[in-house]
């Protein structure tokens, strides 16, 4: 008999039930060369962006915690983010930051760039800001900074419902 490993979301109600709760997360199972699945049961979780950013919004937000640049800044073109003023060196078009009064826009931009990895929103030099990080590296304990994983965003409803106050 054949093997293979194929990625598949399984319409099963217990999958999609997981899938709502973390859609940070790909679902695999086991079928032969041909047929129905071998193994009706789920048989693992693999987490797209590591271990964290497996909780829902805003559970997946890491409260009083801040990533520095450590050599990791993700510099993307944030103009579509209503990015303006807050950016590196005045260039919003090749930024790893930007102000925003709103972490839903920073957790937003992250999703957006395939690179970003990590965001971190904070006040800095009294204007609250977004960064797009790479990596984790400059993790640090900070009062009054969030930070998450790509995978940590709101909802779609949730987002709609920010850009309207």
């Amino acid at each position: 008999v054949r093997w293979a490993v194929q990625l598949k979301f399984s319409p099963t109600p217990l999958v999609m039930a997981l899938q709502r709760l973390s859609p940070a997360f790909v679902f695999w199972s086991i079928r032969g060369a041909s047929g129905p699945p071998l193994l009706p049961l789920l048989l693992a979780l693999v987490p797209r962006h590591g271990v964290h950013g497996a909780d829902s919004w805003p559970d997946c937000q890491q409260k009083d915690t801040v990533i520095r640049m450590a050599g990791e800044g993700c510099f993307e073109d944030l103009t579509p983010f209503g990015a303006k003023e807050g950016c590196y060196q005045d260039k919003c078009t090749a930024t790893d930051k930007f102000a925003t009064d709103q972490v839903e826009t920073c957790a937003r931009a992250c999703q957006a760039f395939e690179d970003c990895e990590f965001w971190t929103f904070g006040e800095q030099d009294g204007t609250k800001k977004c960064f797009l990080r790479l990596g984790d590296k400059g993790r640090e304990s900070s009062d009054s900074w969030i930070s998450g994983t790509r995978g940590c965003v709101p909802p779609a409803s949730e987002a709609a419902a920010s850009e309207e106050l």
